[in-house]
Order: C-alpha cells, then sequence, then structure tokens
C-alpha cells in the first residue's frame, strides 16, 4: 500500500492521511511517497512499517549507523530538516495551551555528543556480542558494535570488554554501561551482573588502564536494590559543566550532552537574573547540576533528592565548587512541605521523563513559590503539568533545546512567574 507522508509526529512517527484514515509508520518525511505494510488496527488510526521509498526528500540522507533504528532513527533526516520537524512538533503540543515555544537551539556537536552510552551484552553462536533495544521495544533487540552519537575511544572500551567476557569465559553480565568526563578524559565502566560473574576473573583479565585513571563497578540486583562492588580503579570521576565541576558515580543521572545543557544554563542565568537575595531550591536534583550552576550567587540553596547516594556527592560537589550556603535534603517532590521551613523565591524541578502529575503539580502551586524552572525531556508531560500550574503561574519563556541529535526527543525549559 502507498500512502503520502504528511508530517512527522512526536515522538517520531510519520502520519499520513487516506481514504479517511490516519497512517502512522516508522519512516518517511514529508512529502515523500512510501510504501507500507499495516500492522495493528486502533479505532482512530492504524500502524504500519515503511518498507520502500518510492519518491525520496531532499532532506533525506544515508544513516551512519547499521542499527539507526535502535539508537537514533532521525539518522536518515539532515540536521536542518531535524531543527524544524522538532520545532514544528513542539509548537503543535503547546499550542493546545495558546503557549509558542521559541525555535529549537540546535546541539553544538550532531554526532559523538554522549558522555555515556549502554550495550545490553546477548550470547549468540559466536559468543557474547553488544546490542540495543529496538526503538520502544524491551523484548526485541538488534545488534550494535559502534554508535556514532558516542566517540571512538567510548566504543572502543565497550568493544576491548565484549572480547574480555569471550576470551575469558566470563558469564553472568547483561548490559554494560561508559560514561567519559569531558574535562579528565576518565571513563567510568558499570557492569549490570547477575548469577555468574566472576567480579576475581574480570579484575584479573581486564586492563583497567584503558580507562585512563577511571574505573570500574559490577550492579549487582536484588529485590530492586542495587549492590556496588568495585572491580577496578576509582568509584567515581568528575564532568564539567557550566564552569562547574562535578563528582558522578555509576548510578548518578548525569545530563548526556553537556555543550547542549550549557546552553541552556546560560540561558537560564539570563533569564533568572538571580542575585544574593534570591533563594533556590533544586528539586529531582540528581547530584546537584542545576542548582550549583545557578545558585552560587543567592544566599541559600537547597537541594532536594531522594537517592542516599546521591545526596553523598552533592557534599562532594559542593566542597567541589566552594559552596557553604547549601542544605542538602533527603526527598522528592511529594514531601516538600516538611522540607521547606521558609519557601525559597525560585524552585528548579527536573523531574522523570513521566513529570510530576497532578500530586506533584498541587505540591508546587500549595507553595507558592515566586518563580518555577520546569525542565523537562517529555514535552508531552510538560505540557500536561503546565496545564495544572497555570492555576497561579504564567510562563515567561518556554524554550527548547536539541539535547538528542538524530533521535525524536527533544528538552524543553519552562519559566514561570506567580500571577
Amino acid at each position: 500500500m502507498q500512502i503520502k507522508i504528511e508530517k512527522i509526529v512526536f515522538p517520531g512517527k510519520s502520519l499520513a492521511r487516506q481514504d479517511g484514515k490516519v497512517f502512522l509508520t516508522d519512516e518517511g518525511l514529508p512529502g515523500e511517497t512510501v510504501d507500507i505494510t499495516t500492522t495493528k488496527e486502533h479505532a482512530s488510526f492504524t500502524e504500519a512499517v515503511t518498507t520502500k521509498i518510492i519518491t525520496p526528500s531532499p532532506h533525506r540522507i544515508k544513516p551512519r549507523c547499521d542499527h539507526h533504528k535502535a539508537c537514533s532513527p532521525y539518522q536518515y533526516i539532515d540536521y536542518p530538516e531535524q531543527l524544524k520537524i522538532k520545532t514544528s512538533q513542539a509548537q503543535e503540543i503547546f499550542s493546545r495551551l495558546n503557549i509558542v515555544p521559541q525555535p529549537i537551539a540546535p546541539s553544538p556537536c550532531q554526532w559523538e555528543y554522549r558522555n555515556k552510552i549502554n550495550f545490553k551484552i546477548l550470547r549468540g553462536k559466536n559468543g557474547f556480542f553488544g546490542a540495543y533495544n529496538t526503538f520502544g521495544r524491551h523484548d526485541k533487540f538488534v545488534p550494535a558494535q559502534h554508535c556514532f552519537l558516542a566517540d571512538k575511544e567510548m566504543n572502543e572500551i565497550a568493544g576491548t570488554v565484549i572480547k574480555v567476557l569471550n576470551t575469558h569465559g566470563i558469564t553472568g553480565v547483561d548490559e554494560i554501561t561508559i560514561r567519559k568526563s569531558i574535562n579528565t578524559h576518565a571513563f567510568l565502566l558499570t557492569l549490570n551482573a547477575g548469577k555468574g560473574f566472576d567480579t576475581t576473573k574480570f579484575t584479573k583479565s581486564f586492563d583497567s588502564r584503558i580507562l585512563n585513571g577511571g574505573g570500574a563497578a559490577a550492579i549487582f540486583y536484588e529485590n530492586n536494590k542495587a549492590h556496588t562492588v568495585q572491580v577496578a580503579g576509582t568509584k567515581t570521576i568528575t564532568q564539567k559543566c557550566a564552569q562547574m565541576i562535578y563528582k558522578i558515580g555509576p548510578l548518578s543521572f548525569f545530563q548526556i550532552n553537556i555543550p547542549a545543557i550549557d546552553l541552556l544554563i546560560d540561558d537560564l542565568k539570563k533569564d533568572l537574573n538571580l542575585n544574593h537575595n534570591d533563594s533556590l531550591a533544586d528539586i529531582y536534583c540528581g547530584v546537584g547540576t542545576f542548582g550549583i550552576a545557578l545558585g552560587k550567587i543567592c544566599k541559600k540553596i537547597i537541594f532536594v533528592e531522594n537517592d542516599p547516594e546521591n545526596t553523598r556527592l552533592i557534599e562532594d560537589n559542593l566542597k567541589l565548587n566552594d559552596i557553604s550556603n547549601a542544605k542538602v535534603c533527603l526527598g522528592n517532590g511529594n514531601n516538600l512541605d516538611d522540607i521547606f521551613q521558609e519557601v525559597p523565591s525560585t524552585l528548579v524541578i527536573d523531574p522523570p521523563r513521566s513529570g510530576i502529575g497532578k500530586t506533584g503539580c498541587a505540591q508546587l502551586t500549595k507553595l507558592e513559590a515566586e518563580r518555577l524552572v520546569y525542565i523537562a525531556c517529555d514535552p508531552m508531560a510538560l505540557a500536561r503539568d503546565l496545564g495544572e500550574l497555570a492555576k497561579i503561574y504564567k510562563i515567561e519563556t518556554l524554550r527548547v533545546y536539541d539535547l538528542f541529535p538524530q533521535t525524536p526527543h527533544f528538552e524543553c525549559c519552562a519559566v514561570l512567574s506567580r500571577c
């Protein structure tokens, strides 16, 4: 069946209308005619996969990765067109709230921008190999030997780890994660391990010198709790972001595109114009990225984080950046009443992809802080939550950043002030 693609909708499906029906397929640029095979009928649309490009768009290019549909399905689109598509998607999503976001800010790097990569470790006829989940699926995989979203050194370390597993018959590793420090060029290797993984054997077999002063840790999970065993080198590495230094561990969340997040932070500094009379709270703060980058000038910073290991790293990061006007609290966005004796003038939240929902929005509206910064990697969740927050807040700026080139995803940052 042939259809003509009208547009690409978030998060990355190509839409066509034909004979009164809506089709969503996995590939196709606006204006292209494509062959599809339908896969599933829904009440309002039909799912499909693209099998052939009949009339290609001038914006279509050759993907770099054989596995690009798993890690970065926009590789077939030239970068200016990617930005145009994402800007259009953001405008459509927020139009329901009568909000017009600013055009997307391009990433300074379109390739090799990730400071962290993950590979599933699977076993085939010829031994272990690295793989990615098929896009949007947790039960299907595609082999991945080299990913162009990460640099050559990170890919080489992944290859070395897999070679060690095969050469020495080391079992029990189901996933590896490699992080790279952009300031020291040290690496942090994490192995998700299970029954049968021999830490001693791995330590003896693996030459940790390739980590360039970094380290390696095995993570064992039992009853949904992580237990870390150091197998080589250091427990942490540092990352430089917005001229600040952050210590991160094997399970820490940290932004994966630092040059692009630097742009976001620079814009926030201008939009907020904080001074020594302001107080700032960084909620869902991880290792303290935004609170440390924005709040050093403030009279007080409060960090709210629900992971005890992250709270310890925040304390270290405060010392690394010579910040003494801070308090670190163990908690989440649902117990802020118990944490704040006095509501800070500015709240910064960077919640998980699912957003904060009605419960979190109710907490924030109850606090009535003067300003609120909401950073989100899912624009749909942000739009939903902004609708709730509109009860007491108005949007001053809504910016969009391409933190994830070659993929359908982008970051949003909304600055709100109390009505």
